[in-house]
């Protein structure tokens, strides 16, 4: 089992609202395309611009990469706060979806028959950076979260020339030529201010940590705020051995003896 922690967004998280099995974002905190980190039940999902084609009494919308997309521009004014997935991206009645406000860029590639997922994935980083290093962004495979030496790691090159794999044998991937081409990576270009952790505990520990602006992945996968804890490992001021009690109308006074540690 392994954790990470990323902290530093301030008030840019939401629920998706949904009817039916309908999902809408709100438009004063997503203000445009490419500009929203989403996950449905804890899968991160890939946002990618569509194209439009005009036909009759209508305006058709295609991805080809991509996980889901936003209308926007002259778009129904509905529509422009909807989120929509791919033909392989179901949105259900039951799921639970998140997003937040996502400021980078970021990049998507594809395995082939012809081709290796890693290199596909630098060319799309070099097509939207390419003077940052390969610590500078966060990477997902299907939709999981991976990090360095679990998953995903550098195989040639060094500095801003790195070169991606995700080879089974060399960084505990899950990547192999026979089935490379189910596969999809891609990267977001980590935000600034931010602290990241990583770690193979139950517990993740690091410091910078603020409290409800933080995302907890856990084996990758991305996990509601509500079913953990952010615990301060110090405090400033410690007493031991301290009476206190516990007063309530119509409840029995209890003494109890408190212990603070660092």
């Amino acid at each position: 089992m392994s954790g990470s922690l990323v902290s530093g967004y301030a008030n840019q998280k939401d629920f998706s609202a949904n009817f039916l099995e309908d999902f809408y974002y709100d438009s004063t905190l997503i203000t445009g395309v490419k500009n929203m980190q989403l996950a449905s039940n804890g899968q991160t999902f890939f946002e990618e611009i569509p194209t439009e084609t005009e036909a009759i009494n209508e305006t058709v919308y295609q991805i080809f990469s991509g996980d889901f997309f936003l209308k926007t521009g002259a778009s129904d004014e509905l529509d422009r706060n909807k989120i929509f997935g791919s033909s392989t991206t179901p949105f259900k009645a039951g799921y639970n979806v998140v997003y937040e406000k996502y400021t980078g860029k970021s990049a998507v590639g594809l395995g082939t028959a012809a081709a290796n997922l890693g290199p596909a994935l630098n060319s799309g980083i070099s097509g939207v950076e390419d003077d940052l290093t390969f610590i500078d962004y966060d990477y997902f495979l299907n939709g999981q979260k991976v990090y360095s030496g679990v998953g995903v790691g550098v195989s040639a090159g060094i500095g801003t020339q790195f070169v991606l794999d995700f080879d089974s044998s060399s960084y505990g991937g899950i990547i192999t030529t026979a089935n490379k081409s189910n596969f999809k990576a891609f990267a977001f270009i980590k935000q600034e201010r931010l602290h990241d952790f990583t770690g193979s505990a139950p517990d993740v520990f690091g410091s910078g940590f603020i409290e409800d602006q933080t995302n907890f992945y856990l084996n990758g996968v991305k996990e509601n705020d509500s079913i953990y804890l952010e615990l301060y490992t110090g405090v400033d001021i410690i007493k031991k051995a301290t009476s206190a009690g516990l007063f309530d109308l119509g409840i029995e006074t209890s003494i109890v003896n408190l212990s603070l540690w660092v």
